[in-house]
């Protein structure tokens, strides 16, 4: 691998993280709030659904979405640094 392809794949690596992130931002927050969602009407019933109950479903779900993002997005960076790397004379 010549210089300019490891300088061309590692410039790739932040688009590719961003997605990552974007994928399990979504995968996430779509699993929250269906769970959340699904658990407050098994609970209450759909009759205590209101404005503000779904609200506290798009908190708690976006909450937990970007927290779980930002956590998987950061170890699969700190996976692509640690064991990305090439070691020199090495085939």
């Amino acid at each position: 691998m010549s210089s300019g392809e490891s300088k061309a794949n590692r410039d790739l690596r932040w688009p590719r993280l961003f997605a990552v992130f974007l994928w399990n931002f979504g995968a996430f927050f779509v699993g929250t709030l269906l769970a959340e969602f699904s658990w407050d009407i098994w609970k209450s019933g759909l009759g205590a659904v209101s404005l503000s109950v779904v609200l506290v479903w798009l908190v708690r779900a976006f909450g937990f979405a970007l927290f779980l993002g930002f956590f998987i997005t950061f170890s699969t960076w700190l996976a692509q640094e640690i064991f990305s790397q090439t070691k020199n004379g090495s085939t």
